[in-house]
């Protein structure tokens, strides 16, 4: 697999499209700037997840990832909250004593 530009991959994908567009806005197009808004649109293409492979989700599906991870952050920061209370008992108790 041939290394990719810098450019590249520090690009968002809308940094990508600004590219494309604004190379399309002017009247003649060299031939660095086509080969530039080439390997954008490759680029572009490579990052959206194909139907049916299995990088794409659908929107439940994601919606459900994140359901699960905010339920897995809520628990711990409960249980967070429990041990302080614990300690804080525990403090107390000791000094009643």
């Amino acid at each position: 697999m041939a290394k990719k530009a810098k450019w590249l991959e520090e690009s968002t994908d809308k940094e990508l499209l600004d590219i494309v567009a604004k190379v399309l806005e002017g009247d003649e197009m060299s031939k660095k700037e086509l080969t530039r808004i080439k390997k954008a649109v490759a680029e572009l293409i490579e990052r959206t997840p194909d139907e049916n492979g299995e990088e794409g989700i659908t929107v439940l599906e994601a919606l459900e990832a994140a359901k699960q991870s905010l339920d897995a952050i809520s628990a711990a920061y409960q249980a967070e909250l429990d041990a302080m209370e614990d300690e804080e008992e525990e403090e107390e108790d000791s000094d009643e004593e």
